[in-house]
């Protein structure tokens, strides 16, 4: 089961501000400033040896008591589901048990009485100190709300033998989801992953690595987001211009179906540079 004992957070939108190691609870200053720039904050030992040992335990017994959730979103699924689904097997492929279940609009096996309940409420603990660090230090008070099932997805996932998740978007600006964008108040901004393997773990044998895709040098500015404006990609870097510069969709540019234009900041981070003229929203971007 592939299920570490590091904290694994990836940006999607973030802002910035400085903050001393003092005023957060569990995550490191240093964590917060990859972030910031862009970069992925990996935490050893994040949790004690006896927390993941216990969490272990209960998303195994869980799982065997047939309380997992397969997605068929992992790369087992996809291969063995498109060609036969007859031979498709439930146990190589991805199960998760959510906290919430958005396509119900119901609380998730993960926050039910079921197995070790005061042992995951233990992690939801930690969580809601990571999310109000988070909130604090990339100032995005969406994070820091009171915990409920629909305000995050925490779960356990257990990957079967050979099932991956193919490199992937977790969020789309509001701009490009159509009839669906700025329905709600708040969006995925930060993703993280606690891996829950044993101390005889074997990268080599076991699997479950984790593969990321880093810009190759620090972000010039601080990345995610920019006035409420969503990053949305990164501008090449040139011989002329060797930074990395993240590039911001302004989606607020009038018009009936809400016209777009692309920017990055100026040198001085005193104003938008705009690299298109502006265009039309289209949710197939």
């Amino acid at each position: 089961m592939t299920m570490g004992v590091c904290l694994y957070l990836a940006i999607v939108a973030v802002g910035s501000c400085t903050l001393s190691a003092s005023a957060l609870s569990v995550l490191p200053e240093s964590a917060v400033n990859t972030i910031d720039r862009g970069g992925i904050a990996v935490i050893p030992n994040f949790l004690s040896p006896s927390e993941v040992s216990r969490l272990r335990s209960d998303a195994s017994n869980l799982y065997d008591d047939g309380n997992f959730i397969v997605d068929a979103l992992a790369g087992y699924g996809a291969k063995a589901g498109a060609k036969d689904k007859a031979s498709f097997e439930s146990s190589k492929d991805r199960a998760v048990l959510p906290a919430y279940i958005p396509s119900q609009k119901k609380i998730g096996p993960f926050a039910s009485n079921l197995g070790d309940v005061d042992g995951r409420r233990g992690l939801a603990t930690t969580i809601t100190a990571l999310r109000s660090d988070l909130a604090k230090a990339l100032d995005r008070p969406g994070l820091d709300t009171p915990d409920g099932g629909d305000n995050h997805e925490m779960s356990f996932t257990r990957f079967g033998p050979g099932a991956q998740l193919a490199r992937h978007v977790d969020e789309h600006h509001e701009e490009v989801k159509g009839r669906t964008g700025w329905s709600r108040p708040t969006r995925r901004s930060i993703s993280w992953l606690i891996y829950l393997n044993g101390e005889d773990w074997d990268a080599n044998s076991d699997g479950g690595q984790l593969r990321t895709y880093e810009r190759k040098f620090p972000s010039a500015c601080s990345v995610g987001s920019r006035d409420g404006d969503l990053q949305l990609g990164w501008l090449t870097p040139t011989p002329n211009d060797p930074k990395e510069r993240p590039v911001f969709l302004d989606g607020r540019r009038g018009g009936i179906s809400g016209k777009c234009a692309l920017y990055i900041d100026s040198n001085d981070g005193g104003r938008k540079v705009y690299l298109t003229k502006e265009f039309d929203s289209d949710p197939y971007l």
